[in-house]
C-alpha cells in the first residue's frame, strides 16, 4: 500500500468541528455547528481487516497527521492529536480533542453522550469518505478532555453501528 496516498486522504477531510458549549451544566442552548471529518483510505479496499498492512498504515497516518497538530477547531474545541490502538485485535483511529472553555466537572457527561453519539454514529456512518474505515473493521474513536487535560470520556463509532 502507498503510505502517501493513505496520508493523502486522511488530511483531506481531516477534523471535526464543533462548539461544545451546551455540553455544559449550565443551561446554554445548542453547541454545535457541523461536523466531519477523518477519511477516505482508498489504499483499504483490498486489504484483509486486521492485517499488519492496515496496521502499518494507521500507525504512520497517525505520525503524519500529527505533524500538523494542535489545531484550533473552534472557540471551544482544539484537535490536539490523533492515533492508533492496534494492540491485539484493535483497530482504532484516535482523535484526541480538549473543550478549551470547560472543566470537566463542569460538563453534564450524560447529556454529551446523549446528544453527541448520535449525532457522531449519523455522520461518520453517513460519509462516503469513512466507508473504507468500517469495512476494514477500522473504529473511530472521539476523546474528550478538558481545558487541563483531564479526562471527561470518549465515544467510539465502530462498524456495527454503520452496517459493517
Amino acid at each position: 500500500m502507498v503510505l502517501s496516498k493513505i496520508i493523502q486522504y486522511l488530511l483531506v477531510v481531516l477534523f471535526f468541528s464543533f462548539t461544545t458549549i451546551g455540553y455544559a451544566k449550565s443551561d446554554a442552548p445548542g453547541f454545535f455547528g457541523t461536523l466531519f471529518g477523518i477519511t477516505s483510505v482508498k489504499s483499504l479496499n483490498n486489504k484483509k481487516p486486521n492485517s499488519a498492512s492496515i496496521r502499518y498504515d494507521l500507525l504512520q497516518a497517525a505520525i503524519e497527521i500529527n505533524k500538523n497538530l494542535p489545531m484550533q477547531i473552534d472557540n471551544n474545541t482544539t484537535l490536539e492529536s490523533v492515533g492508533a490502538d492496534i494492540s491485539g485485535n484493535n483497530l482504532i483511529a484516535i482523535y484526541y480533542y480538549k473543550i478549551n472553555s470547560r472543566r470537566a466537572d463542569e460538563i453534564d457527561k450524560q447529556k454529551f453522550i446523549d446528544v453527541m453519539r448520535p449525532h457522531l454514529i449519523s455522520n461518520s456512518c453517513s460519509e462516503i469518505k469513512m466507508i473504507d474505515f468500517f469495512k476494514n473493521g477500522i473504529t473511530v474513536r472521539y476523546s474528550y478532555r478538558d481545558k487541563f487535560g483531564k479526562n471527561i470520556l470518549s465515544l467510539d463509532v465502530n462498524p456495527s453501528n454503520c452496517g459493517y
